[in-house]
């Protein structure tokens, strides 16, 4: 009787062991913005208007800047000078938001693969956040504009630690 219990005690707790195993298991962490393309409409002989979801899947502020549309030819991601005029301008996104800007391509190859390469910065907040703007304010003389105060807290205008966003691969059909 004493074996059979000593036996089903060390099944117990390994059976505890591998489902407390299986819950730790690293999962991929889900990006804090995805960009994806939505629609496109042809312009005019060589522009292209092209709407893309941006994502903000996190609890803080960012703002995210479209850098290049990269284009995809013989296994490798080539940057492509597509983006049109006047330049793309900074997405402010908010707290678990999502927005559709639309972006000018210009002289966008069509049937091959291309994506959009953003990038990404979130907002300092707290005190970090004050620190930083009092350093960038008065220390370096950057022509900031006062905290904003509102019930979610205080945002200093103030963005760090870059991150590298990239849109799904989309094609250019070629229109007639």
């Amino acid at each position: 009787m004493g074996s059979k219990l000593v036996i089903a005690g060390g099944a117990f707790i390994v059976t505890i062991i591998i489902a407390a195993a299986l819950l730790f298991v690293a999962r991929p962490a889900t990006p804090a913005i995805t960009v994806r393309h939505v629609s496109s409409s042809k312009q005019s002989d060589n522009s292209i208007w092209a709407c893309f979801e941006i994502s903000n899947h996190t609890g803080a502020f960012y703002i995210a800047l479209p850098d290049c549309v990269e284009v995809h030819h013989d296994g490798v991601w080539t940057k492509s000078p597509s983006l049109g005029s006047p330049g793309p301008i900074a997405q402010n996104l908010r707290p678990h938001s999502r927005i559709f800007p639309t972006i000018v391509l210009t002289n966008v190859p069509t049937a091959t693969p291309l994506r959009l390469k953003m990038v990404g910065e979130k907002e300092l907040a707290g005190p970090l956040g004050f620190l930083v703007w009092l350093k960038m304010r008065y220390v370096k003389q950057a022509k900031l504009p006062r905290p904003f105060f509102s019930k979610r807290g205080t945002h200093f205008y103030v963005y760090q630690n870059p991150i590298q966003i990239v849109s799904d691969e989309f094609v250019e059909a070629e229109q007639k």
